[in-house]
């Protein structure tokens, strides 16, 4: 499992599955949570070790990713 591996979603805040995200604001701009991160970390250990993965520590977000509609 070396070298880089990339991973894509797309979210559609029109979609129910992402409208929780239009409530998660801060100074009035869509903000994708924190956890979001952590469960995308999970995720991507999970498809590389091919089991349960949840080995997150150390987790710094240095820049938060802003929702546009």
């Amino acid at each position: 499992h070396q070298g880089e591996h990339t991973f894509q979603v797309e979210l559609d805040l029109s979609d129910d599955n992402y409208a929780y995200l239009k409530d998660h604001k801060v100074q009035g701009s869509i903000w994708f949570p924190g956890t979001g991160y952590i469960e995308m970390a999970l995720e991507a250990g999970t498809e590389l070790l091919g089991e349960s993965f949840s080995g997150v520590t150390n987790l710094v977000l240095k820049e938060a990713l802003i929702l546009s509609d």
